[in-house]
């Protein structure tokens, strides 16, 4: 097996682990809705020892979107040119 085709049946692995936590019966049903939402990412983190107990899927959100925020910010700024009065 290529390391290629290990990594990505890892990922099909945690995806369809993460993706059904806290799903109901019927969520799981439609595929439509098979994404990992942030409670997952966050129970995706404590299993894997990147973060401790106290960190709660609300601080992840504000994290996410302190990053997002300062991402976007930096990608909106335009260059503009100022042109000296008169011409």
């Amino acid at each position: 097996m290529s390391t290629e085709t290990s990594v990505s049946s890892g990922l099909q692995k945690a995806f369809n682990k993460y993706s059904k936590f806290g799903k109901t019966q019927a969520q799981l049903s439609d595929h439509s809705v098979l994404r990992i939402g942030s409670a997952a990412i966050q129970k995706m983190m404590k299993d894997c020892s990147l973060i401790d107990t106290q960190y709660t899927s609300q601080l992840l959100d504000n994290d996410i979107a302190r990053v997002l925020g300062k991402l976007t910010i930096g990608s909106n700024e335009t260059k503009s040119i100022h042109y000296p009065k008169g011409t």
